[in-house]
């Protein structure tokens, strides 16, 4: 891969830690975003060892403010944006709070919306890019 520039969301663990690890791998430059800081850092401090560009930022999606103070960070092109973000609430109906249901609905909807708004006028006036959205409780 040639030196390509990628964000991934939620890329401290599970799905989007696998992919931090991939991209990373094959020489993209990688940026993710997650709020588990501990993980996050972890990630970073690995996959510099090892020589990799991967940067890890703080950010809480459900944020505009946050998400686009760190997209205008980027210098150069964004190649691939991929909102992989999310939580659930792995139990019955009954005993979902409406608190609960309305957190998961802030990451896993508005989350997704609102990176993607945030990035998308870099990629538009850089030519284009690659965006992937994807959802998992696995």
């Amino acid at each position: 891969m040639k030196e390509q520039q990628v964000l991934i969301t939620g890329g401290a663990s599970g799905i989007g830690l696998a992919m931090v690890q991939k991209f990373a791998t094959e020489g993209a430059r990688v940026f993710f975003i997650d709020t588990n800081s501990t993980e996050g850092q972890k990630t970073e401090t690995i996959e510099r060892e090892k020589g990799h560009q991967v940067t890890f930022w703080h950010v809480d999606i459900t944020s505009l403010d946050q998400v686009r103070q760190r997209i205008q960070t980027l210098s150069g092109k964004l190649h691939a944006l991929i909102n992989n973000a999310g939580i659930s609430h792995i139990g019955k109906l009954e005993n979902t709070s409406e608190e609960d249901f309305d957190r998961i609905v802030q990451v896993n909807v508005k989350g997704m919306f609102l990176v993607t708004k945030a990035a998308l006028p870099k990629l538009i006036s850089e030519g284009g890019g690659a965006i992937l959205n994807l959802c998992s409780v696995a």
